[in-house]
């Protein structure tokens, strides 16, 4: 075999190699925002979305636990930049009771957000002064 002959059965087999990536591996589905998730999984992650609609326009619904005082809501584009924030904080229940709240981020124009177009946001539980804690990754369509 001369080097021109090994050469190009090299290059075919890395094209079949990138192909069978391509074709052969399937895309990870993470989970469906159109399929409410049940409490039995909310323990494990304290953090659940699924899409909805309040009549006015589609919304994200957000189940989080409060465990630290005054916990907001953070939502980022995929360039890093706040397009929306619960305009309310929440601390946990004095009484020792867990605290399980549900947001809905409304994704038409309202008073406090623009509308939100297609596209892969992140979601920080944190708090009035430290946003970081529990966070997930959705895309709208």
């Amino acid at each position: 075999m001369t080097f021109n002959q090994l050469l190009e059965y090299g290059l075919i087999a890395a094209i079949g190699v990138v192909l069978s990536f391509v074709f052969l591996i399937e895309d990870d589905p993470g989970f469906d925002l159109k399929i409410e998730p049940t409490m039995e999984d909310f323990y494990e992650y304290p953090l659940q979305v699924w899409m909805g609609n309040d009549g006015d326009g589609d919304v994200v619904l957000i189940r989080y636990l409060v465990t630290r005082e005054k916990t907001k809501l953070y939502m980022y584009n995929r360039h890093g930049k706040v397009v929306h924030k619960q305009h309310i904080a929440l601390s946990p229940h004095r009484d020792g009771r867990e605290r399980i709240e549900i947001y809905a981020w409304k994704l038409y124009r309202t008073e406090w957000t623009d509308r939100i177009g297609p596209g892969q946001y992140l979601i920080i539980v944190g708090t009035t002064h430290d946003k970081t804690g529990d966070s997930i990754e959705i895309t709208i369509p």
